[in-house]
């Protein structure tokens, strides 16, 4: 086993790289760090919309089904208009069929 010796200049020389690497090691780390908060916040705002999203087109789905509703009663002849008034004034496509099922039943 051979050992190496390294004159003092090579050890010094050493030491000052070694520490130059942590240096640019702490600012790697404090980099990440940072950009690991940053996708942490933006994944929870994220999150936040789609929770919203989700809270938006599950009552979206409700009205459908009351408007799919309306189609039955309309067939039936048990139609009520309050049952879809409030859908009436939308201009969204909910609207539409709202104001065309008071159009078929009326006609009836």
């Amino acid at each position: 086993m051979q050992t190496e010796e390294l004159s003092k200049q090579e050890l010094l020389s050493e030491i000052k790289n070694l520490r130059l690497d942590i240096e640019e090691l702490k600012e790697e780390k404090s980099d990440l760090e940072i950009m690991l908060e940053s996708i942490a916040e933006h994944s929870s705002e994220v999150n936040n919309q789609l929770h919203d999203k989700n809270q938006e087109m599950v009552v979206y789905i409700q009205n459908v089904q009351r408007l799919a509703a309306a189609i039955s009663e309309i067939e039936n002849n048990s139609f009520e208009l309050d049952s879809i008034k409030e859908f009436v004034n939308r201009e969204d496509e909910l609207g539409k069929m709202a104001r065309f099922f008071i159009k078929i039943s009326s006609s009836q």
